[in-house]
């Protein structure tokens, strides 16, 4: 938006390990900001998305957050990448690894439980989520109650608009970062050595270069078995509590 910093207007919600980094590298990069600063000094920047790994639920009961940006994303992940993605047990200098690992399993949290709680409470609030302009919207119908009840309903400023990202697809090509810089207003032209094109895989290289001298680690990953993959949806499912959110966010999974 013009004559606003990132940090101002637009929000980015995920769960850890969703390719957060590269969408906010790569956001950096087509606006046209220096990728050979700090990593430290690129993320206090004003240059960049507000990111966070809170749910969508407890952000809302800040009240200084979310209302004020303009434009929410969502940043998705197969919940399988997520479960598969666990603490490793070795030590490097005498210290766990898992302390640079975000957002990893503990290899005993068979459950998952937080997880699915991320999950639930994310995905129905920012569904819930409306523009300005809508007031309220009603319970689904309940045979328990003498008179309809209004359902709280989170608005943002005017003219605030939410986007779906996924993982998969942001690691595929440039194709979705693009969507999502056209969706916050970044004007871009080029990124990398070429006049007038968009590099993508220099946007990656300098993602990762960033991400491993912050001393960030790749996750360690288990292979899940498919029947194991089928269970750890259907409690996705159970956690949102609908059928028609779930599939409306995570069909692409089954």
């Amino acid at each position: 938006m013009p004559g606003k910093f990132l940090k101002d207007t637009t929000i980015i919600y995920s769960y850890p390990r969703s390719g957060l980094h590269l969408l906010i590298v790569g956001l950096y990069m087509l606006d046209g900001n220096n990728v050979d600063l700090p990593y430290d000094e690129i993320w206090a920047s004003n240059k960049i998305p507000f990111q966070t790994h809170t749910s969508v639920a407890d952000c809302f009961s800040q009240a200084t957050i979310p209302m004020k940006y303009e434009r929410h994303i969502l940043l998705l992940r197969n919940p399988c990448s997520h479960y598969s993605s666990v603490e490793p047990d070795d030590r490097i200098g005498g210290k766990n690894r898992a302390a640079k690992q975000v957002g990893v399993r503990y290899p005993d949290d068979i459950n998952w439980d937080l997880g699915l709680r991320w999950i639930a409470t994310t995905v129905k609030q920012f569904d819930r989520w409306r523009p300005w302009k809508d007031q309220v919207e009603m319970f689904p119908k309940r045979t328990d109650f003498p008179v309809p009840r209004i359902q709280h309903v989170h608005r943002g400023t005017p003219g605030s608009k939410k986007m779906v990202v996924y993982y998969e697809d942001l690691v595929q090509d440039k194709k979705t970062l693009l969507e999502v810089a056209d969706f916050i207003g970044i004007k871009y032209d080029t990124v990398g050595h070429q006049p007038g094109l968009i590099d993508f895989d220099f946007i990656r290289q300098n993602a990762k270069r960033l991400y491993l001298e912050k001393g960030w680690l790749p996750s360690s990953k288990i292979t899940l078995k498919e029947e194991e993959k089928k269970e750890l949806l259907d409690k996705v499912r159970g956690a949102i509590g609908d059928d028609e959110t779930f599939d409306k966010y995570y069909k692409r999974y089954t």
